[in-house]
């Protein structure tokens, strides 16, 4: 089955780097040189599996989330083949019942060097969130190719099972390489404002008017022409 979505179709000429030149990991939660807690993940991740089914882990990171009601908080994202989870930072326990992967609309992310990336959900409520690793790596090109490349591969031994064939109809999920990114956070339509704040250490969310900045570190931005084309604060 000839995919229709990877991450150099998706992102080349259009993203100023996606970790193409360096080796991808996927679970790196599942090890020490990421996580200092990792045997508690590793346990707390086959408890999961126990119980909602799933059979593979193709993806996890620490996150900042920024939800519906303006709150920012530190979570985990983990990827598996049959859905997205977040989990908590300590006990990594499942914070809520996981996005179907078959459910996803849409996947939106910028084309500078930040970890933003929006997973479109039906219902109103976009999954918002910043990728961030200790060694401070772009992930976001492996999040793509990782969680539907290879989902769609596995999805083409398994053609019998009704979660995946219904995964199939996602082979060809939209991924939109924007400076503004759209989101729908508790059924309203947000804009996301990408600002370079000289404040910020890391990269993280705050409420602006109606919609929301995403605030970046000045190593973050990327140039145009010779000119930064995001606002500094």
């Amino acid at each position: 089955m000839k995919l229709k979505i990877t991450a150099a179709s998706a992102l080349i000429n259009k993203r100023a780097d996606y970790g193409v030149n360096r080796k991808w990991e996927g679970n790196y939660l599942s090890n020490f040189a990421e996580n200092n807690n990792y045997t508690v993940f590793n346990e707390a991740v086959n408890n999961l599996k126990n119980t909602k089914h799933f059979n593979s882990v193709l993806f996890s990171s620490h996150v900042t989330k920024f939800n519906k009601f303006n709150k920012v908080a530190e979570r985990v994202m983990l990827v598996t083949d049959q859905f997205v989870f977040k989990l908590d930072c300590e006990k990594f326990r499942n914070m809520k019942r996981g996005v179907a992967l078959g459910d996803l609309t849409g996947i939106s992310v910028s084309p500078g060097h930040d970890q933003l990336i929006i997973l479109h959900c039906p219902g109103g409520n976009d999954l918002v969130v910043s990728l961030h690793s200790q060694k401070q790596e772009d992930r976001i090109g492996e999040w793509l190719e990782l969680s539907v490349t290879d989902i769609t591969s596995y999805m083409c031994d398994k053609k019998n099972d009704k979660h995946l064939t219904d995964l199939l109809k996602n082979a060809d999920l939209p991924v939109k390489v924007s400076k503004t990114i759209s989101c729908s956070l508790g059924g309203k339509q947000r804009i996301i404002n990408i600002q370079v704040s000289a404040a910020e250490q890391n990269p993280t969310f705050k409420k602006d008017g109606n919609n929301i900045a995403y605030l970046i570190p000045s190593n973050f931005s990327i140039l145009e022409n010779g000119n930064n084309h995001i606002k500094s604060i």
